[in-house]
């Protein structure tokens, strides 16, 4: 069995990128990779290259950002290889099947949105607020007035 489950924080933001399947159509691709503390030594990180491909690589490119934790579910992959010397080389990969975002990308613009929302709704809860504190007042007032009516009530 081939299966790894991964949490860290991306390096860098993701790059979106384009290639041609063996069918001629396009496909997206997405390689980046996670800086995961390692458990006992949290002063050591380990740097894990990914690789996710079609909707899922789309997805986690608009929804993340460098700095973001996410968690990726997928299989390892061994790549061997020649450099340009002719030595022999082997890279490892995560081939990322799933994911699930643990944060999500803030840009300074929507941050800054997000704040002017959050001071408008206070000052909205504020006016109505007072403005239910003034209903009160006046249902209250209404019930002393429904009290002296439950007499004509046919019932």
């Amino acid at each position: 069995m081939n299966k790894v489950e991964l949490m860290g924080r991306l390096t860098k933001d993701v790059e979106l990128k384009k290639m041609k399947t063996k069918d001629g159509k396009k496909s997206s691709y997405a390689r980046f990779s996670l800086a995961i503390p390692r458990k006992n030594d949290r002063e050591q990180t380990d740097f894990i290259n990914c690789v996710a491909f079609g909707k899922i690589a789309e997805i986690i490119e608009e929804y993340t950002s460098k700095g973001v934790r996410i968690i990726v579910c997928g299989e390892i992959q061994i790549n061997n290889y020649e450099d340009d010397e002719g030595n022999k080389r082997q890279s490892c990969s995560i081939i990322v099947n799933d994911f699930y975002f643990v944060d999500f990308k803030i840009d300074d613009e929507d941050s800054d949105k997000k704040k002017s929302k959050k001071k408008s709704k206070k000052k909205a809860t504020k006016k109505s607020k007072m403005k239910d504190d003034e209903e009160d007042e006046e249902d209250e007032d209404d019930e002393e007035d429904d009290e002296e009516d439950e007499d004509d009530l046919p019932f």
